[in-house]
């Protein structure tokens, strides 16, 4: 098995998220049967650790205390900063690894219907679905959880935000989440449903 420890990169959705603007966290641990909330408590400065199950002897289907992916997309074994195993998408483990001006990561989240949301400390998230991952930050992150994140009448991120000449805007998968500056030099949320 491959075992990757601390791994550094940028991606460009990262770059862009260095200068932009935490929701509980349900961990997928190896060692329990029921999946309720834990914690990723005590962030090290070694970052996560990801061991692919890809050259396993079992099969994904036959780990019972792993979540299958919804859309039989590849599950990686990713190690916490506190030493909790959880199974998530490769692609997501990828990003979390480049994601380190994002901050330490404070959980990850399956929410169900293929997407996992990894969450990071001052409210910055990634979100896997459809095998792609984007980041969702700032306050178009903070207007988006509050209106319930992946499982919200918006669903999930289909590509990372954009600057706009007033502000920033960003597409899910039923409509937009935009902040803009008015004429007073003030900012506010402003969605759009498709």
């Amino acid at each position: 098995m491959l075992l990757a420890t601390g791994l550094t990169a940028c991606s460009s959705a990262t770059d862009k998220a260095s200068n932009a603007g935490p929701a509980s966290s349900s961990l997928l641990p190896t060692d329990a049967q029921t999946h309720d909330a834990v914690s990723a408590d005590a962030p090290s400065e070694s970052g996560n650790s990801v061991e692919s199950t890809a050259g396993a002897s079992k099969s994904l289907s036959q780990l019972a205390d792993f979540p299958q992916g919804d859309d039989d997309s590849a599950l990686t074994q990713f190690f916490l900063p506190n030493g909790t195993a959880i199974q998530i998408p490769s692609e997501l483990a990828e990003k979390i690894g480049k994601a380190r001006n994002f901050g330490p990561l404070t959980g990850v989240e399956h929410v169900g219907g293929g997407a996992y949301m990894a969450s990071f400390e001052g409210g910055k998230y990634l979100v896997y679905k459809n095998d792609d991952v984007e980041p969702v930050i700032g306050k178009i992150a903070e207007t988006w959880i509050a209106r319930g994140g992946v499982t919200s009448d918006l669903g999930a991120p289909l590509d990372d935000e954009e600057a706009i000449s007033r502000g920033w805007s960003q597409t899910f998968e039923k409509g937009t989440i935009s902040w803009i500056r008015d004429e007073k030099g003030e900012y506010s949320a402003e969605i759009r449903k498709k």
